[in-house]
């Protein structure tokens, strides 16, 4: 036998049939809140891989700076990245052992400013065309220690040791400013990494320009 109450229900707890614009008007809304979903998912995503792309950019190097005999001079502080050694205490090995501790300045072109630690300078050097003969200038005679090595697939080819502090009789170029002659093979790569200590402000004005 069917159950039947024994009283009527009272009307608030009758169900009540869902009006058909209620209905008409979720369906909007649920896809709204869908698509405000992939969004913020979207941007959480975006936010991780440029956080990612900006741990990594230190350790990406530095495409080479092409030298060409027609340009007769060429600014080198694009290609350059940098590295602080407050000790004073790296070898160049030590230096370059680590590709994280390297970035790029980020001060105004050639303009460390005041500061006392030893700065690491290096930059990729590719002949493109020429005789390969260049000569590395850094055009701030106040800067008292410039230490220059000159790499080719990680093996020394040359070095100097530039700076006020070295008397002018011993410099490898006589010069006001503080230069080397690079004697570079056409079509190879290099790098030049330079040391540079102060107690003047630091400024590096670094050039590649022909003998």
């Amino acid at each position: 036998m069917p159950c039947v109450a024994p009283f009527p229900l009272p009307t608030s707890a009758r169900p009540r049939p869902r009006p058909a614009a209620a209905c008409a008007c979720a369906a909007p809304v649920r896809r709204r809140l869908r698509a405000g979903g992939r969004q913020a998912v979207w941007f959480v995503l975006s936010a991780w891989l440029l956080s990612l792309a900006l741990i990594c950019a230190p350790a990406l190097a530095a495409a080479p700076l092409l030298l060409d005999d027609a340009q007769g001079e060429v600014e080198a502080w694009p290609a350059l990245s940098l590295r602080s050694d407050p000790a004073g205490a790296l070898d160049l090995a030590e230096a370059l052992r680590d590709p994280g501790a390297w970035s790029a300045p980020r001060t105004p072109r050639a303009n460390l400013g005041p500061r006392r630690d030893v700065v690491w300078l290096r930059m990729p050097l590719q002949v493109r065309s020429g005789d390969g003969r260049w000569m590395l200038n850094v055009d701030y005679p106040p800067l008292q220690e410039v230490g220059v090595t000159l790499l080719r697939d990680g093996v020394v080819q040359g070095s100097w040791t530039l700076g006020a502090a070295q008397p002018f009789a011993q410099r490898p170029v006589a010069s006001r400013s503080h230069a080397a002659e690079l004697a570079l093979v056409p079509g190879a790569r290099y790098e030049l990494v330079l040391r540079v200590r102060t107690l003047s402000a630091m400024l590096v004005p670094i050039r590649l320009v022909k003998p």
